[in-house]
């Protein structure tokens, strides 16, 4: 009876969360031209450096984007965070589409 209850109880919460989440949009389109990925191997190689930093998405102007990654080496091929490169392009993607949410303000 318990465990009945407890799996009623996942069951709404799930459902309210998902409330949250639903809803649809066009598919949007974000031309990024003049993107630069500049893959490092060592935090002290990006240039706005700050203890912990692992990325940064940099805004040059004139529509130039560069994103620095730290990469690491396993058997003579270079590693990407896949988390921290996708949240470098989503800086550029908002600054470009305001639609696209701030990763920083998630």
């Amino acid at each position: 009876m318990i465990i009945k209850k407890i799996l009623i109880g996942l069951i709404l919460f799930v459902i309210g969360c998902s409330s949250h989440i639903s809803g649809s949009f066009s598919p949007i389109t974000i031309p990024v031209d003049n993107l630069k990925v500049v893959i490092v191997e060592s935090e002290y190689d990006i240039p706005q450096y700050f203890p912990g930093l692992v990325g940064e998405a940099i805004n040059i102007g004139n529509k130039q984007y560069k994103i620095y990654v730290v990469g690491q080496k396993f058997d003579d091929k270079i590693y990407l965070d896949q988390l921290v490169l996708g949240h470098e392009l989503q800086h550029i993607l908002h600054w470009k589409n305001k639609q696209i949410i701030n990763p920083d303000k998630q």
